[in-house]
């Protein structure tokens, strides 16, 4: 989906409609498994850590958005085929929360958020033998 198509889409649906998608999405991933949906937040997180990272590391990167979005869905269809339209469902949704999530990311943190995450990683690597 172009970003035209999705914005159009955006405005289209309004605060009501974002929150039933919202709602639909979350009844799609519970329908495979409770584990689906809050593990898909780990995905996501994860996901979005490494395309900033890859990013940063001049790593070519097309889309750091669509990267997100097709390792979040290749989690998710490994437990369950979605099928075309709730497929696209779920993207809609994954396309507006990541973009949710890495505005807050920048306005509470900064733009090199990767960068202090990484730091505070490295300093917990020394207490915690687990931590790579």
């Amino acid at each position: 989906m172009n970003s035209k198509a999705f914005e159009l889409i955006k405005k289209i649906l309004g605060t009501k409609g974002l929150a039933l998608l919202w709602k639909w999405v979350e009844s799609i991933l519970q329908s495979i498994g409770e584990a689906i949906w809050d593990a898909t937040w780990a995905v996501i997180f994860d996901a979005i850590a490494r395309a900033e990272e890859k990013w940063d590391k001049g790593d070519w990167a097309k889309d750091k958005k669509q990267f997100v979005i097709d390792e979040s869905l290749k989690f998710i269809e490994n437990h369950e085929e979605l099928g075309w339209v709730r497929k696209q469902a779920v993207k809609m949704f994954l396309s507006m929360v990541i973009d949710r999530i890495i505005t807050e990311l920048n306005d509470q943190i900064g733009k090199d958020w990767v960068k202090q995450a990484k730091e505070i990683e490295d300093n917990l690597d020394d207490y915690f033998d687990f931590i790579d």
